[in-house]
């Protein structure tokens, strides 16, 4: 189950560091339309993932697979450039 309490990819180090926060949104330009727009709602607009499954009218697993997947993209863009 998704944890909606978990920490944005756009929170902490990504607001004090404008590099991060620059990484944050080149990946976030990557995803296509719908995956984009799961994200924004979740991370910008605050809405559940249920909420954000009745407005794209997508299964709530769906938006838990895409906000899944982009925390996956975001770490791992994160401890490559920490590595770097």
């Amino acid at each position: 189950m998704l944890d909606q309490h978990a920490a944005s990819p756009f929170a902490s180090h990504a607001e004090a560091d404008p590099v991060e926060a620059d990484r944050v949104r080149t990946l976030v330009r990557r995803l296509n339309r719908t995956d984009r727009t799961v994200v924004m709602l979740f991370y910008a607009d605050g809405l559940t993932p249920t909420e954000i499954a009745a407005v794209l009218d997508v299964a709530p697993q769906r938006v838990a697979q895409t906000l899944t997947m982009f925390r996956h993209m975001a770490a791992r863009t994160m401890h490559l450039a920490a590595a770097a």
